[in-house]
């Protein structure tokens, strides 16, 4: 169980919803691809899939890294 606390939490422990968020965007991606798979008999492409699902957590850090260099959040 803390592993899996550990996967959804930040470096200081604190939650963190993009990485709940692209947990609940790769389980859509999968219910998805899985159907098409199954209607179709044919993979889709997953790049798009992928940057769909690693986008809420890359946004995240990109405007961390923005508000920690602006003195949003400066560290002694």
């Amino acid at each position: 169980m803390s592993f899996m606390k550990s996967v959804f939490s930040e470096p200081d422990g604190t939650g963190s919803f993009a990485r709940v968020l692209s947990a609940v965007l790769a389980i859509a991606g999968i219910v998805w691809v899985s159907h098409v798979v199954i209607r179709t008999h044919v993979i889709p492409p997953l790049s798009d899939l992928a940057v769909f699902v690693a986008s809420p957590y890359a946004t995240n850090k990109l405007v961390t890294k923005i508000t920690d260099s602006i003195g949003g959040n400066k560290q002694q």
